[in-house]
């Protein structure tokens, strides 16, 4: 126990915390190290996707790598050829909850994991680390031209639907009053709808 009311001790707890300071700055060297030779091996990282599952070694348990899932890789690989020949992503959705196709934490795939799901380059087997995209090792559900095909479409600005609701009225607080120029609004009087500013200039 270190005692910190005197120099000595307060000298050796310097020592202490900046030795397990250095160990931490090796294992943050070691884990960069280990992800930059991953990336050049092409070696599978993070968790297993949709789509894949783990191959785990006997004696030590470890995951070793991923092979495609016998059924949602079928799954998958049907979606994107689905979607590539112009159907919605709602209409796929929408069949694989009717078969049970559900994401990994046992819910139906909603629109945003869904898509997120299908732009992921770890489908054509591609490994991005720190910005660069290199050849996995694992085997690809998809092409790497229908990877890009799928990317392209889904990130079409053609595809953004307009959020909000259309204007009741139209002109509502866009017209402009003649008389005082301040802005318009419905207005209804006697049963008849019109346009008129706060001061009722013209009605």
């Amino acid at each position: 126990k270190l005692d910190l009311s005197t120099p000595t001790g307060r000298m050796v707890a310097r020592i202490v915390g900046a030795v397990a300071r250095h160990e931490i700055d090796h294992a943050r060297q070691r884990m960069i190290l280990a992800h930059r030779d991953g990336a050049k091996a092409g070696r599978a990282h993070g968790k297993i996707p949709f789509g894949y599952q783990a191959v785990v070694n006997e004696e030590t348990g470890k995951i070793t790598g991923r092979v495609p899932h016998p059924v949602e890789a079928p799954a998958f690989q049907d979606a994107v050829q689905r979607i590539l020949k112009g159907e919605s992503m709602y209409s796929v959705r929408q069949d694989w909850k009717g078969k049970g196709i559900v994401a990994r934490n046992g819910r139906p795939w909603d629109s945003t994991n869904f898509k997120q799901m299908l732009l992921r380059p770890t489908y054509a087997a591609l490994r991005t680390h720190k910005g660069v995209v290199t050849k996995g090792a694992w085997d690809p559900l998809i092409t790497e031209d229908e990877h890009h095909q799928l990317v392209a479409l889904l990130s079409s600005p053609a595809r953004v639907s307009p959020r909000g609701s259309a204007p009741r009225h139209l002109l509502t607080g866009i017209a402009k009053c003649g008389e005082c120029g301040k802005p318009c609004w419905r207005l209804k009087s006697n049963g008849k709808d019109g346009l008129s500013c706060q001061d009722r200039c013209v009605y």
